[in-house]
């Protein structure tokens, strides 16, 4: 529908501008309508997906972005400086959608914080933090968490990953697998609405994302299903490297104690100095 309305705009234009017959006022036109469609309404659209704006909403805007778009060329072509605008206006489509390729992901971050999605806080406490001394390193060691002492190390038979269980103890911990430390390709809400959506008929989904720390996002996916199994993953984005972090747990008839164990135990993760962040980390996706 977006493509529809800047075709019908382009014809607008050309038939209210009588200058639009010179090849320097067209590129002047693409450029301000390339800035509008191409660098800034992908993140209005954003925006309007993280509030559940109506379609209705959401085409008003494009027009009205659109409209003020075409205001602004069609005053820009009446400065009639057309070889110099051309080029301001050329160069800066070009910068402006350089950056907007490069640091997409923090734009979205910062847009999706703004609209409120990071909006809960880490307020959850564990009464026993201090049996948290078992400190463990994620598979390419890029970062560490601290676990109970009495967990143990397992094998994935076939990949050869660690696996944590908690045994001889009355926890509903099952399984607890230090996930991978890589590069994002997608916004943190984009992942993180991804993961909870991904799930079967007799499973259930909900998610809360916070501002951990000035350098961190921090996200809590649970997925439970009718037999009582819940799966519990927390995710770590960082603001600056665009980085994630992730922990998995799995729970029977999990309480809010462990829960709030789970959480203690995202909150004691710390990057290690010295990792290879580019080393290739595959891990299943559903291996428990």
């Amino acid at each position: 529908m977006e493509i529809v309305l800047l075709i019908l705009a382009i014809l607008i234009f050309g038939k209210t501008t009588k200058q639009v017959e010179r090849v320097e006022v067209k590129l002047i036109a693409g450029s301000v309508l390339g800035i509008s469609y191409f660098v800034i309404w992908p993140y209005v659209f954003y925006y309007a997906q993280l509030l559940n704006w109506s379609k209705t909403y959401i085409q008003v805007s494009f027009v009205v972005m659109v409209a003020v778009s075409l205001l602004l060329a069609r005053a820009l072509v009446e400065i009639k400086l057309y070889e110099v605008i051309q080029i301001v206006t050329i160069g800066l489509f070009l910068i402006l959608w350089t950056l907007s390729s490069i640091f997409d992901i923090p734009i979205k971050d910062k847009i999706a914080d703004y609209s409120g999605f990071f909006s809960g806080s880490l307020v959850s406490s564990y009464d026993k933090t201090e049996l948290l001394t078992k400190k463990i390193n994620s598979p390419t060691n890029a970062y560490s968490v601290l676990i109970p002492e009495h967990w143990k190390e397992q094998k994935h038979t076939g990949t050869d990953l660690p696996f944590y269980t908690a045994e001889n103890t009355t926890s509903s911990i099952i399984e607890f697998r230090p996930g991978c430390n890589n590069k994002q390709k997608y916004s943190t809400s984009k992942i993180i609405e991804g993961m909870s959506s991904i799930h079967q008929e007799n499973q259930t989904s909900s998610y809360q994302c916070y501002n951990w720390n000035e350098h961190d996002y921090a996200c809590r996916v649970k997925i439970s299903d009718d037999s009582g199994i819940t799966r519990v993953r927390w995710i770590g984005a960082n603001k600056e490297t665009n980085y994630l972090l992730e922990l998995d747990f799995v729970m029977q008839n999990g309480n809010q104690r462990d829960l709030k164990l789970t959480e203690s135990i995202f909150k004691t993760a710390r990057y290690n100095e010295v990792a290879d962040k580019t080393a290739n980390c595959v891990t299943p996706i559903e291996w428990f």
